[in-house]
């Protein structure tokens, strides 16, 4: 990166800075003003009283998920019961990091056991933000739901966002069997034209493909099983699925396995001036904890604490800490607000405003690259999971066969990478320092199968 685009992108960054930086609140001591509302969710508060004084008279408390979410570039709060995310139709997942197993489904429960992160786990039931599971291992609890994503592997199941009608045949003036609630669980057995033929847990019958929702439409990319290859999803079309690069078409049912877009989710109740069926991208999870107690001359009264894990990470950084540095690399994703930096090592960034160094490069500076597929690029390493793991992709040892050709006693010093350079929605280009020359190659950014180009 050259000087001249490192300022631009530090000018640029710092004004995003400016523009999402908030002051954390401190958490209230008990002598402090608490606020108290008149009903759980409530918007505005009633009053305040000392935080002593409400748990004194403590009577009840529960629990309340929401999630802030972006939709045409402003941020709401949407409950977790009223959106649908990719995982609400997976029936196998993976543990995004280590979590806890629970015993019943509320925070704070006694724990059973600990899952290491990418550990399966099969789907059995669902309750609110928890989800019922049983492990390799025979054990059964309870995960939060955002705490798992779908198992790629999973077809998983559909389902439908308004009352819709279940037909006899794959017609449109076919008899109808019955009609089908909001939100029922349908298992897909096959698809007949632009129908599909499902099974509910009492019923059967065909419904237009239109109008459900499955994996598929949360999908960025497919394993498409007759060209074994994954290919780069745009939507889905009824019974066929639009692919970027692609001219025609393909059946949905050639996709044998999805990766979702990540935190994608579509709105099935609306609210706050989010309708139903809107795409909207989540940007935080949330948890509450609404308590109910008795004030004299209020009567019965409801006070919050915020059950988000907030703790003060000694390894994070500010945007403005970090511009203070010698910056050498950056690339970034604003819609998303994530973003990697190397400046006296790499930092990332989630929420675009905290930055966090990634120990495991210790203090080396490397070409950073955030690549639209989603993989992040280090040097010679990547992430699929947005920097929670990384995993070389250069083999060196065919990578130097390729650049040597027909010198084969040609000297190669030291190998290294000194720019990623993003080319289209698939490839990536790859300038490699051999001590002795500059090399290109190019490839494929999910894939490891690179060439050597001029």
């Amino acid at each position: 990166m050259t000087h001249g685009k490192i300022k631009f992108v530090m000018l640029l960054l710092f004004s995003f800075y400016l523009g999402f930086f908030t002051f954390g609140a401190l958490e209230p001591s008990l002598n402090s003003a608490t606020p108290f509302f008149k009903a759980v969710g409530s918007p505005f508060p009633s009053g305040q009283a000392k935080k002593s004084d409400l748990l004194s008279t403590l009577q009840s408390s529960v629990t309340d998920f929401q999630f802030r979410v972006l939709y045409n570039d402003k941020n709401y709060s949407i409950k977790h019961d009223s959106i649908l995310r990719e995982m609400e139709l997976a029936t196998q997942a993976l543990t995004k990091n280590q979590v806890s197993l629970s015993l019943f489904p509320e925070m704070g429960s006694s724990r059973i056991t600990w899952l290491k992160k990418n550990e399966p786990v099969e789907i059995i039931s669902r309750r609110g933000a928890w989800v019922r599971v049983k492990t390799e291992k025979k054990q059964i609890g309870y995960l939060l739901t955002s705490d798992l994503e779908a198992n790629p592997k999973d077809v998983g199941h559909f389902t439908n966002l308004i009352t819709t009608p279940v037909f006899q045949h794959p017609r449109d003036k076919s008899s109808v069997l019955f009609q089908l609630a909001p939100l029922t669980q349908l298992k897909l057995i096959k698809i007949v034209g632009h129908f599909g033929y499902f099974k509910t847990q009492s019923h059967s019958g065909y419904i237009p493909l239109s109008q459900v929702i499955g994996r598929s439409d949360f999908a960025e990319w497919g394993w498409n099983q007759t060209i074994k290859k994954w290919q780069n999803i745009s939507y889905r079309n009824g019974s066929q699925l639009v692919v970027k690069g692609e001219v025609n078409r393909i059946p949905l049912g050639e996709f044998t396995a999805f990766r979702g877009q990540k935190n994608s989710a579509i709105v099935t109740k609306a609210q706050n001036s989010v309708g139903l069926g809107a795409r909207v991208q989540i940007e935080e999870a949330m948890a509450y904890k609404w308590n109910e107690s008795y004030l004299k001359g209020h009567g019965l009264v409801w006070w919050k604490t915020d059950l988000t894990d907030k703790k003060i990470d000694k390894n994070k950084i500010s945007t403005k800490e970090l511009l203070q540095k010698k910056l050498t690399a950056m690339s970034f994703d604003s819609k998303r607000k994530k973003g990697l930096a190397s400046a006296g090592g790499i930092y990332q960034t989630l929420d675009g405003k905290n930055w966090s160094k990634l120990d495991f490069f210790g203090q080396q500076d490397w070409p950073v690259l955030i690549h639209p597929t989603g993989v992040w690029f280090v040097g010679s390493y990547k992430s699929s999971d947005e920097g929670e793991s990384f995993q070389p992709y250069l083999k060196w040892s065919e990578i130097v066969k390729k650049m040597q050709g027909q010198h084969p006693h040609r000297r190669m010093p030291f190998l290294k990478v000194v720019d990623l350079i993003s080319m289209n929605s698939l490839s990536v280009k790859i300038k490699i320092d051999t001590g002795s020359q500059l090399a290109m190659l190019q490839g494929d950014a999910i894939t490891n199968d690179w060439k050597i180009v001029p």
